[in-house]
């Protein structure tokens, strides 16, 4: 994190994750992450998962047989996501058997807190990560190519690493095709559930899984008796997630009090401002980047921009509008 370059921002918090959970605020990204397999300093602390049972029977012998840590990051086009596990025996899941029964890490996001829900909805969704493979599942394979990208350290003998960069459309819709909510911000400034996993096979056969163990980074309700199988974990209920708040840069734009009315919002292709006359606008990215300059009575051409929010400046009027 650049000291001195972030204002601390908590937003409102109407409801969220049933109590007690363990929270974090995630910093935004500045510069931006490098997704190399190497700990950015831009990265939040590293934070812990905790042992929370074994499904398999197996023993577990301590931090040398598994450990899971992970970082997170953000900025306005990505959640990013850095993660070390040790581990003394590797088991890729090479598309044979269930995926979540082999080395894996998931992460779990939450968008609407305002109801406090024990199921998933549209706004809720679980992403899982299988060591060996480049593609994320959520209701479906997700190519790492579509996203900022995914970097997997090789076995060194002891463990494996992980960074995912992941565009909010996909944390969004679980698509990297998905499309994000009018306000990304809204969600951003009232914090989000969050929680973290992460699963250790210790198998051998290239074609069966044998997941051993499983840790979480909510452990609000760890299983009492290793093996028994009665924990209830994030995946099957929303309410034992964590919740995570947010930095903001200061130096985000704002909407001023004089702002130029403008539709349709959200714009798929072009928008109208209502100005006189042929004026200069300025558009410019959620960090206040100059997008693009046009001269124009008021329509503007925004079929070469993403799906997100923006600013056009007009005079001394700054306008928000978002684009889908």
């Amino acid at each position: 994190m650049v000291a001195g370059a972030l204002a601390l921002y908590i937003g409102t918090v109407f409801a969220a994750p049933t109590p007690p959970y363990t929270t974090m605020e995630i910093p935004y990204a500045l510069p931006a992450v490098v997704i190399d397999g190497d700990l950015d300093d831009v990265y939040g602390p590293e934070q812990p998962t905790v042992y929370m049972r074994e499904t398999q029977q197996a023993d577990y012998e301590g931090a040398q047989d598994f450990t899971c840590v992970f970082n997170v990051a953000w900025d306005l086009d990505y959640l990013y996501i850095y993660a070390e596990m040790q581990d003394d025996i590797i088991h890729n899941f090479t598309g044979q058997g269930n995926d979540y029964e082999f080395d894996n890490i998931e992460w779990f996001v939450q968008f609407d807190t305002n109801t406090v829900v024990t199921t998933y909805d549209d706004g809720t969704h679980q992403f899982r990560l299988n060591r060996g493979l480049d593609t994320a599942r959520n209701s479906g394979n997700v190519p790492a190519s579509t996203w900022g990208g995914i970097e997997m350290v090789p076995d060194n003998g002891t463990g494996w690493v992980c960074e995912i960069a992941m565009p909010w459309e996909a944390v969004w819709g679980g698509d990297p095709a998905g499309v994000l909510p009018e306000d990304i911000m809204v969600y951003i400034e009232d914090g989000m559930g969050f929680d973290f996993a992460g699963a250790d096979s210790d198998g051998t056969d290239p074609a069966a899984g044998a997941r051993s163990y499983q840790t979480a980074w909510d452990d609000d309700q760890p299983e009492g008796e290793p093996g028994s199988g009665d924990a209830d974990f994030a995946w099957n209920n929303t309410s034992k997630f964590g919740f995570v708040t947010f930095e903001i840069p200061n130096s985000l734009p704002t909407a001023t009090p004089n702002s130029v009315n403008a539709y349709p919002v959200p714009a798929i292709t072009t928008i109208t401002f209502e100005i006189e006359g042929v004026q200069k606008i300025e558009i410019l990215s959620m960090t206040g980047n100059l997008i693009k300059v046009v001269e124009t009575s008021g329509v503007v051409d925004v079929s070469d921009l993403k799906s997100g929010i923006y600013f056009a400046r007009i005079g001394n009027s700054i306008t928000k509008f978002s684009v889908r």
